[in-house]
């Protein structure tokens, strides 16, 4: 057997509760219109019947529309609205965001209407409450002119004061509970779906967005997936640039890692394959939260050193990128008061010297003559400085680059270099 829906039931109730309530009302302004009816009938004989009939009717209707007016004012919801900038509620105690423990400024609802109605429901019961002696007084008056004007015969103009009388006390008080029903349930129903409404339809696109951003993210893996494996056999290098900058900073940050794995693990043995990397390397540049990342800078720039045929002029480049990035963050870095080793990354600086040596046309005339006074003040000077770091240090002493060993050979700098001399050119 299928189990029922509780909050389907309650709501089939509640609507049922309201009907039964319009219900009555609704009888009671059919009881209201059908006396009118035969008070009109009975004045049929003087010919008045639809003048007296539309007449009073209008009156009915004026009363009717000035309690639904009140009424309306009565029973406007009130708006909750959230405390701002984390005030104290009513009972003393600062609110919190269920959402993440945090109070968050949020668009807030325009309650004008609301504060006219308030103030109108104050200003209407004080007036009420000093005026209840006399009002009587005045709304009679008030039905005994109206009733003058309604062709009445004869003997029943004494009657239409009291009916009139009666017609405007029945008929607003009336109205009143039907507006009052009406905006404190009809109207609070429809405030409450349209709030659901919108926080459901947020909560959508949120959704929406979330699934996006995913389906952003999954193709980025797969592009770069896809070109590290095969190149642009498998996705474009304007697709791939294209992938990667609409993909989140978490998943950038891991295409990034896994490109840098990537370069480490081919740059020997497969300089081919490893070169695929630069182009992603180069898309991550073009990334703000990126753009100034010193280590960045650095894998590319080995990575044009180490390809083939090597670029040494967009290695140099890149490199001193990395050194003038890396030399920022580590000022900015001792300014906050963090202590900083400042041989920290100088294998930048030994890289750096390996394409100044190849960039050099003394070294690479035939045969190899020794380099000029300045170019040989460069060289050094990245050598002096990346030999205060460890790992420099062991392959410079230990296995240096092929040329790098021939370099200092020809130009006598080996003992230079040990005891760190700098030399000054010209």
């Amino acid at each position: 057997m299928g189990e029922s829906n509780p909050s389907a039931n309650e709501t089939d109730e509640s609507s049922k509760t309201n009907e039964e309530r319009y219900t009555f009302f609704i009888i009671l302004l059919l009881v209201g219109f059908l006396t009118i009816v035969f008070f009109s009938l009975s004045t049929f004989p003087t010919g008045q019947f639809f003048v007296i009939a539309a007449e009073t009717a209008m009156i009915a209707g004026a009363a009717a529309m000035v309690g639904a007016f009140f009424g309306f004012i009565f029973g406007i919801p009130k708006t909750m609205q959230p405390n701002r900038g984390g005030k104290p509620d009513t009972n003393g105690e600062k609110p919190s965001d269920q959402d993440g423990g945090e109070t968050h400024e949020k668009s807030a609802t325009n309650t004008n209407l609301e504060d006219i109605s308030d103030w109108l429901t104050k200003i209407l019961v004080g007036a009420g409450i000093t005026q209840i002696s006399v009002a009587p007084g005045y709304l009679w008056r008030a039905s005994g002119l109206m009733g003058e004007q309604i062709p009445f015969p004869a003997e029943f103009k004494v009657r239409s004061q009291v009916f009139v009388f009666s017609l405007i006390i029945f008929f607003s008080i009336t109205g009143f509970f039907i507006s009052y029903l009406w905006a404190r349930v009809v109207l609070l129903e429809w405030i409450e779906d349209s709030r659901l409404r919108s926080k459901f339809k947020k909560i959508d696109n949120e959704i929406r967005a979330a699934q996006n951003e995913k389906r952003k993210d999954v193709i980025a893996h797969r592009s770069v997936d896809g070109f590290l494996e095969n190149g642009e056999v498998y996705v474009t290098k304007e697709e791939l640039d294209s992938d990667i900058k609409k993909a989140s900073y978490d998943v950038q940050k891991d295409i990034l890692i896994k490109t840098s794995q990537w370069r480490s693990d081919n740059w020997k043995v497969n300089k081919k394959a490893m070169e695929r990397c630069i182009p992603i390397f180069i898309s991550f540049l073009d990334i703000k939260e990126f753009a100034e990342e010193y280590s960045l800078h650095a894998k590319l720039g080995y990575a044009y050193k180490d390809k083939r045929p090597p670029d040494y002029i967009k290695a140099k480049e890149t490199l001193s990128d990395a050194i003038k990035f890396r030399d920022e963050f580590k000022q900015k870095s001792m300014d906050r008061g963090f202590k900083i080793d400042d041989t920290m990354k100088r294998i930048y600086e030994y890289n750096r010297a390996i394409c100044s040596i190849m960039l050099d046309p003394d070294f690479n005339s035939m045969p190899p003559a020794v380099s000029t006074q300045s170019a040989r003040w460069e060289i050094m000077n990245d050598l002096i400085l990346a030999y205060q770091d460890e790992r420099a240090r062991n392959i410079i002493d230990n296995d240096p680059d092929p040329e790098l060993k021939s370099w200092m050979e020809l130009n006598d700098a080996i003992g230079e270099l040990v005891i760190g001399a700098n030399p000054q050119p010209a």
